[in-house]
């Protein structure tokens, strides 16, 4: 069933992370997400040159889905923006404004990567240290998620499923089919005392964003440690942190942005 909710702030302690990533690089990079509306909407990016010498920045956007659970990145031209390579001077900012190129009704949030590649001077160009003779080095590359919002309201969805894997580990399948992205930023399995039996670790190719319409399974291992959980049937209580909230206390998702479901191995 839907719930109504409102969006939360997004981590701060990643969002610190990140930002302390592009600055050691020599490039402050504001905001990490972007959001636009698919009717005249648009969305800016400040690219800052914190380094002494002049910089060179590549701009590409990619389309982000999810297939089985993995992210999927593909080329696209629904984003307009300009332009794709940029020179920054010492101690200067630049911005780059994104617009929605499609014109069609959009009844689903989309979702993209917008990637900034900071480059090397080529070598003749007297800047210091990095360069490749005949080319540039790729220094830094941030991949930053843009969400266009559907024409109408929308809200995310989570239901959830447990499973087995072939080898006995414990998963839990979520689905997302709200219309709107939903990302979790903990998962936690609880036994019918309160205690943490069990939390969610992601593969290789996963992020813990669940974009409209998705899926994705999502193994379990013992608390503080990497081992697989292979939990006992019976039922479970899931506490999950996400980036939504909702204020009425008879929603799923609360004003800390934590949901609590009932699953059954």
């Amino acid at each position: 069933m839907p719930y109504s909710i409102r969006k939360f702030s997004s981590s701060i302690a990643l969002l610190l992370g990140l930002m302390s990533v592009a600055q050691a690089a020599g490039m402050r990079v504001v905001p990490l997400r972007l959001d636009m509306t698919a009717k005249g909407g648009n969305a800016t990016l400040e690219l800052t040159n914190l380094s002494p010498d002049n910089m060179g920045v590549q701009i590409e956007a990619k389309r982000w889905h999810q297939d089985d659970g993995a992210d999927r990145y593909e080329d696209t031209k629904d984003l307009l923006f300009a332009p794709p390579i940029v020179a920054i001077p010492a101690g200067k900012t630049k911005t780059i404004r994104f617009r929605l190129r499609r014109g069609a009704q959009v009844d689903q949030e989309m979702a993209y990567r917008i990637y900034v590649q900071q480059l090397a001077a080529a070598p003749d160009d007297g800047a210091d240290g990095g360069a490749v003779a005949g080319g540039v080095e790729v220094r830094l590359k941030l991949g930053i998620p843009l969400f266009v919002a559907a024409i109408k309201p929308t809200q995310p969805q989570l239901t959830v499923a447990a499973k087995t894997s072939d080898d006995g580990q414990s998963v839990l399948h979520f689905s997302n089919p709200g219309s709107m992205h939903l990302k979790l930023f903990e998962v936690e399995v609880l036994d019918q005392s309160g205690k943490v039996v069990a939390a969610t670790s992601l593969s290789n190719t996963q992020t813990n964003y669940l974009l409209a319409g998705s899926q994705s399974d999502w193994p379990l291992h013992q608390p503080g440690v990497n081992d697989p959980a292979k939990l006992a049937a019976g039922e479970y209580s899931l506490r999950i942190k996400s980036d939504y909230y909702s204020s009425r206390k008879s929603e799923a998702f609360n004003a800390d942005g934590q949901i609590t479901l009932a699953v059954t191995f």
